[in-house]
């Protein structure tokens, strides 16, 4: 009875109502500013009371530190929309979407954001590609420097989904499964998103 009403709360927080067939960039926004919230709730409640909420997120992305069991059923409730979203996405841009990862990792790119034959563009023209530097400032964003010692990007002039797909969710998910995937996601995103608007 506890997760049926969490899950309605959820439907209503989030705005699940609306749908996410066809999602605008507006809604997209509204999406990951809500579930950003609401994991940033509770995260504060299990956070240490000796670390930031940055470094706490980082430390579970690497298994120093565990969530409880309800925490973990909480987040998995709220990546339902972001899955909604991820499978749009994939199916959109003929991507795979077996993996529950994925479809998570998948939501962190706004509708607005091209893929081109398996790679990221700035612009439908492709005239502009995000640059090393900033796709890597955005994997430090989400999961912590040491995190990132992890992820293949060094040296790479394009970004296909399939390997940032792979990296990424294979750092992230680690310690936590889809769960870690979920807790860097919407850092990650809004961080690519802001810097597909420069």
């Amino acid at each position: 009875m506890k997760k049926l009403l969490f899950g309605l709360i959820a439907v209503v927080v989030l705005g699940l109502t609306d749908g996410y067939s066809q999602t605008s960039k507006e809604s997209w926004n509204r999406m990951m500013e809500n579930y950003k919230k609401s994991v940033e709730n509770i995260l504060l409640k299990e956070c240490p009371k000796n670390l930031s909420l940055d470094k706490f997120r980082t430390s579970l992305i690497l298994g120093e530190n565990k969530l409880s069991f309800n925490a973990t059923s909480e987040i998995t409730l709220l990546i339902l929309p972001l899955k909604e979203y991820g499978k749009e996405l994939a199916i959109k841009h003929s991507l795979d979407y077996s993996d529950e990862s994925s479809l998570v990792f998948y939501s962190s790119f706004s509708p607005d954001i091209e893929i081109v034959k398996g790679e990221i563009l700035a612009d439908p023209l492709g005239e502009y590609r995000l640059t090393w530097a900033e796709v890597g400032n955005c994997g430090i964003a989400a999961l912590g420097a040491d995190a990132l010692y992890s992820l293949a990007f060094s040296g790479a002039s394009s970004w296909s989904m399939a390997a940032l797909t792979k990296t990424f969710t294979g750092v992230a998910k680690r310690f936590l499964g889809p769960i870690g995937v979920a807790i860097a996601v919407v850092t990650f995103g809004l961080c690519l998103a802001e810097g597909y608007a420069d």
